[in-house]
């Protein structure tokens, strides 16, 4: 089952229940919003419509036991990591295309993040208790390896920045394009778990193990809010279009949605909307 919460009105929005009885993680949306992705315990690949409540299990028989899932920037096709380090596609308009990629280390994707890139499709994905990730970049088949300092526990991708989370709480930033140096920010732990990047990547968000979300300015690194979005680990996290929320998946099995405010003004803006009039008292 997975909760989805408005956390601006408290009120629950919409439960979505697998057929089966299944633990839900890694969950990743489209870019409206309106469809979500979750990869169960087992390696069980979810779809659910939140307009409608219809939810369907897809096949993947390409990828055995399914690891990690990322959805193509067009959301036309999942990007599936095996527990061998396999990595498939899987197209959601016409099932399995088969294997894409193979992980020079045979273990379980952990983590896996897909972009656009020069034209073409940029793939990152990280090992289990690795601490390097494999960086596929258009038109070449073997990767390029990128090592962290720690292990590695979540991905985040932008254009031509990648963003990569490890135990110590750092996310190190690094451009694709080489025309930036690496930076790192954050630094504070617990283990970073998920990382989500504005449209206009103004802005980044963490995710980690306690539960607590982190937002920072994506040029100066400065802190912006911090807030605990559930009492235990930040499985995946996604800003909406606007960027003016941000939706978190939890260990708990609830999925929430935040109002991420830009400026002070629009937080007194949008708190005063909720006040009630004052003709309306009584």
């Amino acid at each position: 089952m997975l909760n989805v919460w408005d956390q601006r009105t408290f009120d629950s929005k919409i439960e979505l229940h697998t057929p089966r009885v299944d633990l839900l993680h890694t969950l990743t949306a489209g870019p409206l919003g309106r469809t979500l992705y979750a990869l169960g315990q087992e390696g069980r690949i979810w779809q659910f419509e939140l307009e409608s409540g219809a939810v369907r299990e897809l096949s993947h028989d390409s990828i055995s036991d399914a690891t990690a899932i990322a959805l193509t920037p067009d959301s036309a096709e999942l990007i599936v990591g095996g527990a061998e380090g396999q990595i498939g596609l899987l197209s959601l308009a016409g099932g399995p295309k088969g294997a894409l990629l193979k992980s020079s280390a045979k273990r379980p994707i952990s983590s896996l993040v897909v972009g656009r890139y020069q034209g073409g499709r940029v793939i990152a994905a990280a090992t289990e208790d690795d601490s390097v990730v494999q960086v596929w970049m258009p038109g070449h088949d073997d990767p390029s390896i990128i090592s962290s300092k720690s292990k590695v526990t979540s991905l985040g991708l932008a254009n031509s920045i990648l963003a990569i989370g490890d135990i110590e709480g750092n996310v190190m930033l690094h451009d694709l394009s080489g025309s930036m140096p690496v930076r790192v920010i954050g630094g504070a732990k617990p283990d970073v778990s998920a990382i989500a990047f504005d449209g206009s990547i103004a802005r980044i968000a963490t995710g980690t193990v306690d539960g607590k979300v982190r937002v920072f300015d994506f040029i100066t690194g400065e802190p912006q809010i911090e807030f605990q979005a559930t009492p235990r680990r930040i499985l995946s996290m996604q800003f909406s279009p606007a960027g003016d929320t941000l939706m978190t998946a939890g260990e708990d099995h609830a999925t929430r949605i935040w109002p991420i405010y830009r400026n002070v003004s629009d937080l007194v803006q949008s708190a005063t909307a909720l006040l009630p009039k004052a003709s309306d008292r009584k």
